[in-house]
């Protein structure tokens, strides 16, 4: 019967230089965008519906993209 091996433990990341975790202090401020409708050359135009997401990727719409650049 063959020994178990040894068990590692690895290094929390907190502890690593190269972190890739944001702390609050560290974190950029938000860009906030405007809220109303922006006038832009005297033309005001209508802010567009945000898109509903669901989490899911469109395959058909990956295939056709992959297809359109010869892929």
């Amino acid at each position: 019967m063959k020994p178990a091996a040894p068990r590692r433990e690895p290094v929390a990341l907190g502890d690593v230089e190269a972190s890739t975790a944001v702390r609050p202090a560290e974190a950029p401020a938000p860009a906030v965008a405007p809220a109303g409708p922006t006038v832009d050359d005297g033309e005001i135009r209508t802010p567009v519906a945000p898109v509903q997401t669901t989490g899911s990727i469109d395959l058909n719409a990956v295939l056709a993209k992959r297809r359109a650049a010869g892929e």
